[in-house]
C-alpha cells in the first residue's frame, strides 16, 4: 500500500500542480509505474471541474459555469496537455524533417499553428460542453478526463520514444508493465458505467481507430512519440468524448 501511495504521489507531482509530500521516492521506474494512476488523475481533475461547474451553476448560467470549470481544470494540471497539443501542431505544421519537427516542438515559443490549434481546441471544448444538458455535464467531465488519459498510456506501450536528449518526459522511454497497463485500463473505464452502452461502444471504437492512425502518422514523420504528442492525443480524445456524447445525444 505504501508503494502504491508513492506511485500516486509521483503521478500527482508530474501531472498536476497539487502539492505532494517532499519525501516521496522518485525514479524513472516509479514514474513509469505511476502511469497506472494517470486515469485516476483524470477522474480527480474532472471531478474538481464537475464540482466547480455544479457550484457555479447556482449563481451563473451554463456558459459561465463551463468557463469556470475549464479554467480550474487547466490550473490543476498546469496546462501540461494543452501545451503538448499546441507544440504538436507547431512542430508538425511547421517542420518537414524529423530533426526540424523535434526542434520546433521543443521551442518554448508558441507559433501560428500552435496558437490557432489551441484556440480551436478551447472553442470545441466550450461549445460542445455548453450544448450538453447541464445536469449531464459533471459526469461528462469526469468520464472524458478519465478515459482520454488511457490513450497516451497505450501509445507509450505500443510505440517508441524518439528523443535522445534529456527532458522532463524522458521516463516515457520505458515500456509500461502489464500490471500498470491493466490497472490504468480498469480505472479509465470505471466512470463509463455511467454512460449508455451505445455511446461507450462508439467512442471506444472511434478513439482506438484514431490512436492507431495517429501512431502510424507519428512513426511516418518522426519514428515514434514524444511527450508533446502524448499530450496531444489526450486532448484529441478528450474533445472527441464531448463531441461523440453530443452527437449520440442528438440521435
Amino acid at each position: 500500500m505504501k508503494n502504491e501511495l508513492n506511485l500516486l504521489f509521483n503521478a500527482l507531482l508530474f501531472y498536476t500542480r497539487i502539492p505532494v509530500p517532499k519525501n516521496i521516492c522518485y525514479s524513472e521506474i516509479n514514474q513509469s509505474k505511476a502511469f497506472r494512476y494517470f486515469p485516476l488523475i483524470g477522474i480527480f481533475s474532472g471531478g474538481i471541474g464537475a464540482l466547480v461547474f455544479y457550484t457555479a451553476n447556482f449563481l451563473f448560467p451554463v456558459s459561465i459555469s463551463v468557463l469556470f470549470a475549464i479554467g480550474v481544470m487547466i490550473l490543476i494540471t498546469g496546462a501540461i496537455h494543452e501545451d503538448g497539443f499546441a507544440d504538436f501542431f507547431d512542430g508538425f505544421g511547421g517542420g518537414v524533417t524529423q530533426e526540424s519537427i523535434l526542434r520546433i516542438m521543443k521551442d518554448s515559443h508558441t507559433g501560428v499553428y500552435g496558437s490557432i490549434s489551441i484556440s480551436l481546441l478551447m472553442l470545441f471544448k466550450y461549445l460542445s460542453l455548453t450544448e450538453i444538458h447541464e445536469a449531464e455535464i459533471p459526469i461528462v467531465l469526469i468520464g472524458a478526463h478519465s478515459i482520454s488519459r488511457l490513450f497516451p498510456v497505450y501509445l507509450i506501450n505500443f510505440s517508441q520514444y524518439v528523443r535522445t536528449d534529456l527532458c522532463k518526459s524522458a521516463h516515457t522511454k520505458r515500456k509500461i508493465d502489464g500490471i500498470t497497463l491493466t490497472i490504468a485500463t480498469i480505472i479509465a473505464f470505471l466512470p463509463l458505467v455511467l454512460f449508455s452502452l451505445e455511446f461507450v461502444a462508439v467512442y471506444i471504437t472511434v478513439s482506438f481507430a484514431i490512436l492507431i492512425l495517429y501512431r502510424r502518422y507519428l512513426h511516418k514523420k518522426i519514428g515514434g512519440f514524444t511527450g508533446d504528442t502524448l499530450g496531444a492525443i489526450q486532448q484529441i480524445t478528450e474533445v472527441g468524448f464531448y463531441i461523440a456524447y453530443l452527437s449520440i445525444s442528438k440521435i
